[in-house]
C-alpha cells in the first residue's frame, strides 16, 4: 500500500490519503447465490407455466360436454330452480331436451332433474337423476350458476330427489327406506 499526502485535502497537506492497487484479474466475481436464485426463478416459472398447461390439457382432454351451450343455460334456469317457478322453467326443459347428447352434459341434465322434482314427478325424475349418476366423473363439472342454489355435486341433486320421495311416500301413507 502506497501513501500520499494529498496537498488539495480540506484539511491542509499533512492529511494522508491512502489508496489501494488492484490488479484487474482479482476483481470480485458476481456471487453465487445471485446464479443460482435467477437459475431457481427461471425453474420456477417453467413449473408454473407446465402445471396450468397440465391443468388446461385436463380439463379438455375427453369431455362430453355438449358446448357451452349447457353452461349458457345454467345462468338463465339457475334463477328459476326454486318450485315456485317451475312454469317459467318450461321453456328452458324444452331447449335442453331438443340439444343433441344433452344427456352428456350435467349442466343440462340438472335443471330437467330439478323441474321434474318441483313438479313432484318422480319416475321423471329418477330416470334424469339415474343419468346423471351414470355421467358423473372427473371430466364433468357442475356449472358455478348452481352454486347458490346449494347445488354443488351430485349428491345435492340426490338430496332433493330423496326429498321427493319422502313427500310422496307420506302422501301414500306408505314408509320409505334408503
Amino acid at each position: 500500500m502506497e501513501q500520499k499526502i494529498n496537498p488539495e485535502h480540506p484539511k491542509g497537506s499533512d492529511s494522508i490519503n491512502t489508496t489501494r492497487t488492484v490488479d484487474a484479474s482479482k476483481a470480485k466475481k458476481p456471487k453465487k447465490g445471485i446464479k443460482l436464485f435467477a437459475v431457481a426463478v427461471v425453474l420456477v416459472a417453467l413449473l408454473v407455466a407446465a402445471y396450468f398447461i397440465f391443468i388446461y390439457s385436463q380439463r379438455n382432454n375427453g369431455s362430453t360436454k355438449v358446448s357451452n351451450t349447457c353452461t349458457e343455460i345454467s345462468y338463465e334456469v339457475a334463477p328459476l330452480l326454486d318450485a315456485r317457478l317451475s312454469k317459467n322453467l318450461e321453456p328452458y326443459i324444452a331447449k335442453i331436451k331438443s340439444l343433441p347428447r344433452y344427456e352428456t352434459d350435467p349442466d343440462c341434465i340438472i335443471p330437467v332433474v330439478i323441474y321434474n322434482i318441483n313438479v313432484s314427478n318422480e319416475p321423471e325424475a329418477t330416470k334424469y337423476y339415474n343419468i346423471l349418476e351414470a355421467i358423473k366423473d372427473k371430466k364433468h363439472t357442475i356449472s358455478v350458476a348452481y352454486y347458490n342454489k346449494g347445488i354443488v355435486s351430485v349428491a345435492s341433486v340426490k338430496t332433493l330427489l330423496d326429498g321427493l320421495r319422502l313427500r310422496n311416500s307420506a302422501r301414500k301413507g306408505n314408509t320409505l327406506t334408503f
